[in-house]
């Protein structure tokens, strides 16, 4: 029984980990895109001289 309980909660954990893994690297991915369109947009230049 307790081996049983073990399988079904690395599973749960796991699967809870991957998503907000994806999730993480979506936002991120997301904010350096908007970021980079921003600059594009705005016309900015990289370095503050």
């Amino acid at each position: 029984m307790d081996y049983q309980d073990f399988l079904n909660t690395v599973h749960r954990d796991l699967s809870l980990g991957f998503t907000f893994l994806f999730f993480s690297v979506t936002s991120t991915m997301l904010t350096f895109t908007a970021t980079i369109l921003l600059l594009v947009h705005l016309q900015k230049k990289w370095t503050a001289t």
